[in-house]
């Protein structure tokens, strides 16, 4: 990026070659007189609820070489207002999406030893293999567990495995 010192208004080469259509410039590019190299400066932290920052007018440095140069500015209170509620949405969102990845992920272990998938597909599997169950119909139903094994799953183990899954996703599903 390249200034106008007469003006102090950023520009580019591009800008530049333009405003002097019958000059050759040389390779490397280098500005003609009245145009500097503008530094890139680092913009200063700051919150972004509460404030933003402007590039501000560019500084002659005593080395002798302009640089860019930004202010914190704070914003309006209506504007910070529409930021926060933002903010609480975005962290809101963000909070549900986790909540979903970790529901996903629930694994619980029964006395017996042996690790369920507890995520809420699993849930409901488990929820009619207790229902059939429960008619007598069977004794036990083969069951998948988390680590692929197969064991014949009872309506005692496939309740308790079903209990304290839905008691880790609720743990989970309270908002903060």
């Amino acid at each position: 990026m390249y200034l106008n010192i007469t003006t102090l208004q950023r520009t580019s080469e591009s800008e530049i070659r333009s405003a002097f259509p019958n000059t050759s410039f040389p390779q490397p590019f280098s500005p003609p007189d009245n145009y500097a190299v503008l530094f890139a400066t680092p913009q200063p932290t700051h919150d972004p609820i509460t404030q933003m920052v402007i590039e501000a007018t560019p500084v002659l440095t005593d080395k002798g070489h302009w640089e860019q140069v930004w202010e914190v500015v704070a914003l309006d209170a209506e504007t910070v207002t529409a930021n926060q509620l933002a903010k609480a949405e975005r962290d809101r969102e963000s909070f549900k999406a986790g909540r979903i990845a970790a529901v996903e992920a629930i694994t619980v272990t029964t006395t017996a030893g042996n690790t369920f998938d507890g995520d809420e597909i699993s849930q409901t599997r488990m929820s009619r293999a207790i229902l059939v169950l429960s008619t007598g119909a069977a004794t036990s139903v083969p069951w998948v567990l988390a680590d692929n094994t197969v064991i014949q799953a009872t309506a005692a183990e496939l309740t308790e495995a079903l209990a304290l899954a839905g008691a880790e996703q609720a743990q989970l599903w309270v908002l903060p």
